[in-house]
């Protein structure tokens, strides 16, 4: 973990799944890093819709650590409810791609940075 002040440093997180994401959610919220510091490049090229990628199952006990992630996030831009409460009452109805959805809302909203493209002749951002 980073320590002391760190509004001024940056990061750059390649791939914009779970774990990218997860770990972007960190930064902020515990490393105390200023959202637009941060930029995730994810790869989006034609034809591509990323969250066509992640699968639809949920593991059937999620572990404390991924609990924790989805404490303080609002499940699909509710202002009421988290995505960690929806899991716990609703556990048949939260679908990955919502939760995957909330989180990325949430980064936009801190100001994350996301970029996408591909490596190719072109970069689209």
């Amino acid at each position: 973990m980073l320590r002391g002040d760190n509004s001024e440093r940056y990061a750059w997180v390649v791939g914009a799944g779970l774990p990218s994401l997860a770990a972007t959610v960190f930064m902020i919220r515990d490393a105390k890093m200023k959202g637009e510091n941060i930029q995730i490049f994810e790869d989006s090229g034609p034809g591509k819709n990323t969250l066509d990628t992640f699968s639809t199952k949920l593991p059937n006990e999620p572990s404390p650590v991924f609990l924790n992630l989805l404490t303080d996030i609002p499940f699909l831009n509710s202002q009421d409810i988290s995505i960690r409460k929806q899991l716990e009452d609703f556990p048949e109805q939260t679908k990955l791609k919502d939760i995957i959805l909330s989180i990325r809302y949430w980064l936009q909203k801190e100001g994350v940075i996301f970029s996408s493209g591909y490596i190719g002749n072109e970069y689209k951002s």
